[in-house]
């Protein structure tokens, strides 16, 4: 060792701290001084990102890149970063890193000249800036609401982990954020004239609710109590804010909750035929390019009854429109009495009705069929004295790999609309 680099070793010693220097030159390598390897008990070598990496406590990586990476993206050009790394013999020491930081034109980092000091053991030292941390954390770390100390500018320089989490911004992306950047917009200038208040002494403190957007863009109503912490001389030294989640949320939810009820109903109304409860076409045609999605994804098939009502443009001339309607009513129950909660009972025209079965086969389809049929005859339906007697005729038909969206429902059309002078009260495979 020359007798430049012992007069460094000894200062660095005395200061017990190291240095380092980074140049986006050779941007993987990193020099270190004599101090620096003392520091973190080890022999003198060429030092690159790797080697860096692999000393530092494995559960403190991601967090460490991710302030570096921030500080960086916001040419920061001083910020500091406590590092724990492995040395010796299973030892961990905790080292605080200060940055120096340039930039170019473009915002680009060129260089990084970096001081760490050891922090594990020196107890002594009147360390403001640690001392005050450790006091900060110590008493409201684990404390269950938000508490963040500002300066008398609005800047936060310390959160404990309940706000962070309240917030989604980790503690370095608050540090040196304004308090007021936190508030909704509409709501920013009330903040501000309520905390220029508190440092103008005017009011010692203030509690109002104002809605905190956290890094997801989520807004949330907090109540919000800020309040001066003042030295022996009055002087202001910072400024405490207290968070916890505001009574108006909960009125927000139950009302979120009401609108939401109320659209989902109706959206269920759009879906649904008036007169017979069941679903309508658009909901069918919804529903059938799920399962054939399903089909082609899973090879599961799905089985269809097409139903026609025989003879009811009679039974409109014979007793008028509102005895067609009971009976389509009527026949609506029975047709819900035989599907299942997966099934689709939909009303697809003025007599023609449609029921899904998801993965059922055509022979089962066949005797729901076969069923379906029997209960509609066998049901005696009554207006103004007199007993009527309806059939319905059912086609059961299944999609196969021959068939896509277009053919399917061209065949259903086909069933209901063009061959329905045919096989009356019966049941037949298409």
């Amino acid at each position: 060792m020359n007798k430049q680099n012992e007069i460094q070793l000894k200062q660095e010693k005395l200061l017990g701290c190291g240095t380092f220097v980074w140049n986006s030159a050779k941007p993987q390598e990193v020099k270190w001084s004599v101090g620096m390897f003392a520091l973190v008990e080890m022999r003198e070598q060429d030092i690159n990102l790797s080697i860096i990496k692999s000393i530092i406590v494995d559960e403190d990586l991601q967090e460490i890149e991710e302030n570096f990476t921030y500080n960086i993206k916001a040419c920061k050009e001083n910020f500091d970063v406590l590092i724990r790394i492995k040395c010796g013999k299973n030892q961990i020491k905790k080292l605080n890193c200060r940055l120096d930081c340039s930039y170019d034109n473009e915002g680009v980092i060129t260089e990084a000249i970096g001081v760490c000091i050891d922090m594990s053991f020196d107890n002594q030292r009147d360390y403001s800036t640690r001392l005050n941390d450790e006091k900060f954390y110590r008493l409201f770390g684990d404390a269950p609401i938000g508490i963040s100390l500002l300066r008398t500018d609005g800047t936060c320089f310390l959160s404990n982990e309940s706000f962070t989490k309240n917030v989604k911004y980790s503690d370095y992306e608050l540090k040196d954020l304004p308090f007021q950047a936190l508030i909704e917009e509409e709501q920013q200038h009330a903040f501000v004239n309520l905390y220029s208040n508190v440092i103008k002494s005017k009011i010692p403190s203030f509690r109002k609710d104002f809605r905190i957007v956290d890094k997801n863009g989520e807004k949330i109503w907090y109540e919000i109590t800020v309040s001066s912490v003042k030295d022996i001389n009055d002087c202001i030294k910072y400024i405490i804010v207290m968070t916890q989640p505001s009574q108006r949320n909960a009125a927000n939810v139950s009302k979120k909750g009401l609108v939401s009820t109320i659209r989902e109903e109706l959206i269920d109304l759009s879906l649904r035929d008036s007169l017979s409860g069941l679903y309508n076409r658009q909901y069918v045609l919804k529903r059938l390019k799920e399962l054939i999605l399903i089909y082609y994804e899973k090879h599961l098939s799905f089985s269809a009854l097409l139903v026609d009502v025989d003879y009811i443009n009679k039974i409109n001339v014979k007793y008028g429109y509102d005895c067609g309607d009971k009976v389509i009513h009527v026949l609506s129950e029975i047709f819900k009495t035989l599907t299942r909660d997966t099934d689709v009972c939909a009303r697809w025209g003025g007599e023609e009705f449609i029921i899904v079965f998801p993965e059922l086969d055509i022979d089962t389809a066949l005797k729901l069929g076969e069923r379906l049929r029997t209960e509609v005859k066998n049901t005696i339906i009554v207006w103004e004295g007199k007993e009527i007697q309806m059939t319905v005729s059912v086609n059961v038909t299944t999609y196969t790999s021959e068939d896509t969206l277009k053919t399917f429902l061209a065949k259903v059309d086909h069933v209901l609309y063009e061959d329905k002078k045919e096989n009356r009260d019966s049941v037949r495979i298409i």
